[in-house]
């Protein structure tokens, strides 16, 4: 069950970086870093 649900953030997480990326809010990266 961890496996799934990790695996599921993480996918969500990487979708919300592609999401501002396509906007290119480059503003979210820089503080980030």
């Amino acid at each position: 069950m961890e496996e799934d649900v990790s695996a599921m953030f993480y996918k969500d997480f990487a979708l919300i970086i592609i999401f501002n990326l396509r906007k290119g809010n480059a503003s979210i990266l820089t503080v980030a870093s």
